[in-house]
């Protein structure tokens, strides 16, 4: 308790002397049910999935959103409107971009030396001419657009805070997996800038739509998460869909589907996007942030520290050796086993 309260005395002496609120926060949601296309799979909530979260985050943040569905979402539609948006938005401003559709893996290369890699895709909306089984290389290329080169898009772009969701199928090519520190000063996080990506699941993972909801398991989370309108992070955010789509596939999915969300930082930004509630009066929102920050330290989680490694080793090496009070050292140990366990089902990577 004494650590914890030295680290919460040192986030608040090294506070930012000014809040950096966002000038502008735009959102463009996007979402493919694939009727009347070659490709496969039909969706049944991808557009009422991009509907709502367009919706919450207009009516519950005051973000400009724009709504790109079926046919309007073709891939030089998706990178118009991510590019307009751009020029619209400073190193002042916020912008979200919300995918619900289909994501394929790629393979391609010369297998014969060994030199094949894969490449994951978002599908847009192509009429006729791309399958989800497809294997040409080029025709992706073509008519898809690639995870990766998105990813990097969105770094070069002059806005503060940018967020990626991608609830797709194989969405983890959308970057690379991030560690987490112990939950800064929202101030902090508004300060820097920062390009992050969410994905629901990894670079194998289907994602899994259920009738029961109405959308796609990680989309309903996420709302469900949203839901009452918090103050919170995308780290934070993050963590409470990550553990609602886990309890729903245990309690709702045959075995066998699983699907795992991520969230991934992109650069060098040390910041992340804060979900800012209207309904705050601006004159209270460095108040509030406080407030719920205070409230966030209170509950007690926190990501795993090198340090604890050490001493939960050395409480697993004294209880193994069974020496002084075994009792005491074994309970220890359990504790941070436990610790460790609940950690490790959020992504903390040192868990």
């Amino acid at each position: 308790y004494q650590a914890l309260d030295e680290e919460h005395a040192d986030a608040l002496k090294n506070a930012p002397s000014e809040v950096h609120f966002y000038r502008k926060a735009k959102a463009i949601c996007i979402g493919i049910d694939y009727v009347g296309t070659d490709v496969e799979r039909k969706l049944q909530c991808a557009q009422t999935d991009a509907r709502e979260v367009a919706q919450r985050f207009e009516s519950e943040y005051g973000f400009e959103s724009s709504l790109l569905l079926e046919t309007q979402a073709t891939k030089e539609a998706i990178s118009t409107a991510i590019d307009d948006a751009a020029k619209e938005l400073d190193e002042t401003d916020a912008l979200i971009i919300y995918f619900a559709g289909h994501g394929a893996t790629v393979t391609h290369g010369n297998p014969d030396n060994n030199h094949q890699m894969q490449s994951g895709f978002i599908v847009p909306y192509v009429k006729k001419g791309l399958k989800l089984t497809e294997t040409d290389i080029t025709q992706w290329q073509d008519h898809a657009i690639d995870m990766s080169e998105l990813s990097d898009r969105l770094e070069r772009y002059d806005v503060h805070h940018t967020l990626l969701i991608l609830d797709c199928c194989f969405s983890g090519f959308a970057g690379q997996r991030s560690g987490f520190e112990s939950m800064p000063l929202y101030e902090q996080l508004l300060k820097s800038p920062a390009v992050m990506v969410m994905t629901a699941g990894r670079r194998d993972d289907p994602v899994l739509e259920h009738p029961k909801f109405g959308h796609g398991l990680f989309t309903y989370a996420l709302l469900s998460e949203l839901r009452n309108d918090p103050l919170i992070s995308t780290t934070q955010l993050f963590v409470a869909v990550q553990e609602e789509v886990s309890a729903l596939q245990q309690d709702h999915l045959l075995p066998g589907k699983r699907m795992t969300p991520l969230l991934r930082r992109i650069g060098k930004g040390e910041g992340e996007f804060v979900f800012l509630p209207k309904s705050i009066d601006d004159g209270e929102l460095a108040n509030e942030m406080r407030a719920a920050w205070e409230r966030t330290q209170a509950s007690g989680f926190k990501f795993v520290a090198e340090t604890e490694l050490f001493t939960a080793q050395q409480a697993g090496n004294q209880y193994l050796d069974a020496t002084n009070n075994p009792e005491f050292h074994k309970e220890q140990w359990q504790l941070r086993f436990i610790r460790f366990m609940d950690n490790a089902t959020l992504n903390d990577p040192l868990a």
